[in-house]
């Protein structure tokens, strides 16, 4: 299959999928916008941690200064703050000093180089309909603080989040976020590799990444 590898978006991609020259993309890997958290795996080990993360929200809550904005190449807004473990494919070593019990949940996963991090919508956001860079991965959130009525849509399809609970999606496809109350919606976002690719698949695409990466931004 990596014989297949292109950076053009695929003739058999659905319209609501990425359709820009610089994605990075397996043209006949089975995508669908939204996955049953119960057939993965993974989700569930999420959810079996729930308070190793709260314990660890709670740290990071105690200094907010630890808080970066989640700024994006389609700058998607200033409501949207973040605590990384992992930025762009890149480790962020002080976060995961500081919290080892999280980095050891990490370790049971099959992690894509993506982004790992407390992700934090102010009251009042809309981030405005956008794409990921690949459909080599699917997007975990699992829910910590989700006040009602905050919702992600993905490919016109409308999901909600649950305290404790896990959503799985392709963000391959247009998603958009909104929390349209006055509370901060947070959750905990990891990206892991597609369940369809090959361990022989993942190994070879964790050499090639970085090298696309840098040849197309």
């Amino acid at each position: 299959m990596l014989s297949n590898l292109a950076s053009s978006h695929p003739i058999n991609a659905s319209p609501d999928q990425r359709q820009k020259v610089e994605n990075i993309w397996f043209p006949h890997l089975p995508s669908q916008p939204w996955c049953e958290p119960g057939a993965l795996l993974w989700s569930s080990i999420l959810e079996k941690n729930f308070k190793v993360f709260q314990s660890s929200l709670e740290m990071v809550l105690s200094d907010e200064s630890l808080l970066h904005s989640y700024e994006t190449r389609n700058n998607l807004g200033q409501g949207w703050k973040a605590f990384s473990f992992m930025r762009d494919g890149v480790w962020q070593l002080e976060a995961c000093l500081k919290h080892p019990s999280i980095v050891r949940v990490l370790d049971t996963l099959p992690l894509y180089p993506g982004d790992i991090m407390f992700s934090l919508l102010e009251g009042d956001t809309f981030i405005p309909p956008h794409f990921g860079l690949s459909n080599l991965k699917l997007t975990m959130h699992l829910g910590m603080k989700v006040p009602t009525g905050c919702s992600i849509c993905v490919d016109k399809e409308t999901g909600y989040w649950e305290q404790g609970l896990t959503l799985v999606f392709d963000d391959s496809f247009i998603h958009s976020v909104d929390n349209p109350t006055n509370q901060r919606r947070i959750i905990f976002l990891v990206d892991v590799w597609h369940p369809n690719l090959s361990n022989a698949e993942v190994a070879a695409l964790r050499y090639l990444l970085p090298k696309l990466r840098r040849s197309l931004y």
